[in-house]
């Protein structure tokens, strides 16, 4: 898809529509915006897209983890959101949507750019139980930290395939991928599940910053 790429490439806010439908080969520069209104509705039809193809792995996955009764575990819920991702993979062998999805998490999921999750939509039924699965197995967490950790553990995942799409096709090793994949989950299911430290937050990192480090126990 020639938005999602570059999305990937440069950021969602840095590309016009007339640029993808120059990259579409579209003879109407104006093409993308009579299918899709604006760049936030191009943006919806991609996650769509994308999630809607992750949905029926997602399922089962599901039921497999409710049979096993492993629907609060932790490792298994990290796997199904991340492992469906590399169905994903284009014929050069590379992740498109871990690209665009970087550049979301980063850049555009701060500022309240809503993903497929946020909508009622039937395609994404399966990813939002999973969330919902997530929150449930982290409510001990204030709601803005569940969700930012979240965020981060899935950001830790797709930046592995990032990676793995700028590494030249003579270094890649399939071996050291799926050991990296392994790694990254149960590093991000750790993070995702470390308790979290009240009485911390008063304490101004900016000013760190400005002023030298700060003994990490001194708000203990």
């Amino acid at each position: 898809m020639a938005a999602e790429a570059l999305f990937a490439e440069r950021g969602i806010e840095a590309v016009s529509l007339r640029e993808i439908a120059a990259l579409a080969k579209h003879g109407n520069n104006n093409a993308v915006q009579y299918y899709f209104g604006t760049k936030a509705g191009l943006v919806d039809a991609i996650f769509e897209h994308r999630v809607s193809q992750m949905e029926d792995q997602r399922r089962e996955m599901l039921v497999q983890a409710e049979a096993a009764n492993l629907l609060d575990d932790a490792l298994t819920l990290m796997q199904i959101l991340c492992l469906p991702h590399l169905s994903l993979v284009n014929d050069e062998g590379q992740y498109p949507y871990a690209g665009f999805m970087g550049q979301y998490l980063t850049r555009n999921r701060p500022v309240g750019l809503r993903h497929a999750a946020d909508l009622n939509l039937l395609s994404s039924q399966q990813l939002r139980r999973l969330l919902n699965l997530i929150a449930k197995r982290i409510s001990y967490l204030p709601l803005s930290i569940a969700e930012s950790r979240t965020a981060i553990c899935n950001l830790m995942f797709v930046n592995v395939l990032i990676r793995w799409n700028h590494t030249p096709a003579n270094l890649r090793d399939s071996v050291i991928f799926n050991q990296l994949i392994r790694d990254t989950i149960e590093i991000a299911t750790d993070s995702l599940c470390a308790p979290f430290r009240a009485g911390r937050g008063d304490h101004d990192w900016n000013a760190s910053l400005r002023h030298g480090p700060r003994s990490p126990n001194a708000d203990a």
